[in-house]
């Protein structure tokens, strides 16, 4: 049953065997192929079978590996026993010949293949040189016959991964003098996002402090408003009035305290967080920051002048209602 398998498929594995049919290795071939390295001893091989050198490379090629190998491990063998160089060269065509007719045939008729080889290259080969040979053949190609003929004659199932990609293409393509290195635009992109975010965050504050103005201002018109309408602008009423209108005023300024610190505080957060990325010395140093204007004294003595003036004009008020 094995027997028809391999012979249905040894025409079709016939062209897997891609070797020149009127292989001649030279004397320097065979001893260049068994001096060098086991590497360049292959690719030299391939060299004289025609091959490329892809051929050893590309697993999709295994055939042509193992066949490649196959000969190479002949021209050790021979070598390693010290044949002549001549003699080597006729027992590689041997071997090649040998395996190119063995492909899709029983055991016994490979056998049979290798006594004729050997009877008609019994001129040529030393009787000595013959029995080495057959004793190698037998204890390593005709010990794995049959995976040698399942590799060689049977197909191999293709393994082909499909995928669908997409490729964008590249955008604007800007020139390289605006180039820059890739440690400064990283720097600068840090940078640029921590700027951004207290913006954002200035912007969040502002909001607030506009509602609380607003809001406030509001309520004082609605407070007032409906105190007139419900009642006559007595003493007390005016009291009352202003008593809430006080408390309403600490509670605003007190909130808008609260925002302004909270803005102080975060902005020295973003600032400190910006001067402790680590800056490219390509940079320079980083441009001094600006100072907060120092008051001298007299200006500090006049401020204080009319923070007190207002305040006593506003005890006299208090008094001229009471």
């Amino acid at each position: 049953m094995h027997s028809g398998k391999f012979h249905g498929n040894a025409c079709k594995m016939a062209a897997s065997l891609c070797w020149p049919t009127n292989l001649v290795l030279s004397y320097e071939d065979v001893k260049n192929i068994a001096t060098l390295n086991k590497t360049e001893g292959k690719l030299h091989l391939a060299k004289c079978l025609q091959w490329k050198s892809k051929i050893i490379e590309d697993d999709r090629f295994l055939r042509n590996t193992i066949q490649l190998e196959y000969l190479y491990d002949v021209i050790q063998f021979c070598a390693t026993k010290g044949f002549p160089w001549s003699q080597i060269s006729s027992v590689c065509l041997l071997a090649k010949e040998f395996l190119e007719r063995c492909i899709g045939v029983t055991q016994t008729e490979a056998v049979n293949i290798f006594r004729d080889l050997v009877v008609q290259n019994s001129e040529n080969i030393k009787e000595s040189i013959l029995k080495s040979f057959t004793t190698y053949i037998f204890s390593t190609f005709m010990h794995h016959f049959q995976l040698y003929q399942f590799v060689l004659t049977e197909a191999r199932e293709e393994f082909l991964v499909k995928a669908d990609v997409e490729i964008e293409p590249p955008g604007e393509i800007l020139s390289l003098h605006t180039a820059k290195p890739k440690h400064i635009w990283d720097y600068e992109q840090k940078l640029q996002e921590i700027t951004e975010g207290e913006l954002l965050r200035q912007e969040e504050l502002r909001k607030q402090k506009e509602a609380l103005v607003g809001k406030e201002e509001t309520t004082y018109a609605k407070k007032f408003e409906e105190k007139g309408e419900n009642a006559s602008l007595t003493r007390e009423v005016l009291e009352q009035i202003i008593a809430e209108a006080a408390q309403s005023q600490c509670q605003r300024v007190e909130k808008l305290l609260q925002v302004k610190v909270e803005e102080k505080h975060e902005g020295l957060n973003f600032y400190l967080e910006k001067t402790s990325l680590p800056r490219p010395v390509e940079l320079g140093p980083p441009p001094r920051t600006r100072q907060p204007p120092n008051h001298s004294a007299k200006s500090r003595l006049s401020t204080k002048t009319k923070a007190s003036a207002k305040s006593t004009q506003s005890k006299t008020s208090k008094k001229a209602v009471k």
